[in-house]
């Protein structure tokens, strides 16, 4: 039953992800914005929800599936090879900003329980 709870969390999350690609795009030089919120944003919530969340099938729907579905490791990595081939500090800058930033809002979203 987990699989099913994975596939709609999944589908729902990429659904969302999809949505934040109109809501944020890239800026004038390139830079992909919502590739870099979705990932601090999940950051976030995977931070705040982990404590709460320890049974299944909330686990597979929530973590797994949902927050699975919207973080954007994949489109990040070539997002960043992208911008590497043509501006180097950019690309520098996004991945500093995404391991930073999605560093800082898992730990922020710990603190919520703290």
């Amino acid at each position: 039953m987990s699989w099913l709870w994975v596939f709609l969390g999944g589908g729902l999350g990429a659904c969302m992800r999809f949505g934040l690609g109109y809501l944020l795009p890239r800026t004038s030089d390139g830079f992909p914005l919502a590739t870099l919120s979705a990932n601090v944003l999940g950051c976030f919530a995977i931070g705040f929800l982990m404590p709460l969340i320890s049974k299944e099938p909330a686990r597979a729907f929530w973590l797994v599936g949902l927050l699975g579905g919207f973080t954007t490791f994949s489109a990040f990595s070539f997002e960043a090879l992208e911008l590497l081939q043509s501006r180097l500090i950019l690309a520098l800058a996004y991945v500093l900003a995404s391991v930073g930033c999605g560093l800082l809002a898992c730990w922020a979203g710990m603190r919520f329980h703290a």
